[in-house]
């Protein structure tokens, strides 16, 4: 399994690998591009650069477009992020950030950071920390029943920790996070079920899609995930429980991946899976992502 630099990296990375490397990698950079589609006319594209000046500093460098069409909800966001990760013996730290707009009705901005430490060279311990922002564009209906934009911002704070562990063939990780929100919190609750609101935006539209969840206003995420690496090739398995802060919506993603290794430099992965959230249909997705190392 391959090291990730950021909780809100590309999906289909994140999806095949979530476990943080017990090793250092050596100097060099790694670029990868992801392309996911599901059976709502949703699409995400991204790419993303991983460079090594040294075996213990990683520096990541994202961007991606994604769009998703769920109900009567449609969302197309652009996201950037970036990140750095630093490991000196058994310690480990690293710093991420993103920013996903989608213009019309949802800003999300996410800054974090990860410190952990490796006991007997295969079981890494981390605890993580995250600030969330977000903002919220809705519509009210004003005198003479004119339409009038509002917007609402919110910010939460999350803590959380994660186990890796990686054996000669098998490897596996629990991940959990939570989210505590200020009270501008209350006022996006309020204006999403007032009567005087003529559209406020589906928010847990967000986490019942595989392509827009890390974007979505979270309350709680936790996964798990195991992994069987072969002599080139390699089989995984997910599962991830997310919950919609503003309508307490709970969402369950299950998804299973499979990658080789085309040369010592080249790679292509794949992967399926399903998502259900309450109050939404049942959503498939799939994706297929190739990897050039150096």
């Amino acid at each position: 399994m391959r090291q990730i630099a950021s909780s809100v990296a590309l999906v289909a990375a994140s999806l095949a690998a979530l476990v943080p490397a017990v090793a250092a990698a050596a100097p060099g950079f790694d670029l990868q591009v992801g392309a996911f589609v599901d059976d709502q006319e949703g699409a995400s594209y991204d790419l993303n650069a991983l460079f090594r000046p040294s075996d213990s500093l990683t520096f990541s460098l994202g961007a991606g477009r994604s769009s998703s069409s769920l109900a009567t909800t449609e969302f197309k966001g652009t996201t950037v992020r970036g990140g750095a990760d630093l490991r000196r013996g058994r310690f480990g730290a690293g710093v991420y950030a993103s920013n996903w707009e989608d213009s019309d009705q949802l800003t999300s901005q996410v800054l974090g950071g990860r410190l952990s430490m490796t006991f007997g060279e295969t079981f890494d311990v981390a605890l993580l920390a995250e600030s969330r922002q977000l903002g919220v564009t809705y519509t009210t209906t004003g005198p003479r029943g004119r339409a009038i934009a509002q917007d609402v911002r919110f910010d939460g704070a999350g803590l959380g920790a994660e186990l890796g562990w990686i054996g000669n063939a098998w490897s596996g990780y629990l991940r959990g996070i939570s989210y505590d929100y200020d009270a501008q919190l209350d006022r996006a609750i309020n204006a999403s079920r007032a009567p005087s609101t003529r559209a406020f935006p589906r928010a847990a539209a967000l986490v019942n899609s595989v392509l827009t969840r890390t974007a979505g206003a979270i309350d709680y995420q936790a996964s798990l995930g195991v992994d069987r690496a072969f002599s080139r090739a390699g089989l995984g398995a997910d599962l991830t429980l997310t919950s919609d802060v503003i309508s307490g919506a709970g969402s369950t993603s299950l998804s299973l991946s499979w990658r080789y290794d085309l040369t010592t430099q080249v790679g292509i992965d794949a992967t399926l899976g399903m998502t259900e959230t309450d109050g939404f249909d049942s959503i498939g997705f799939a994706g297929v992502g190739f990897s050039f190392r150096n």
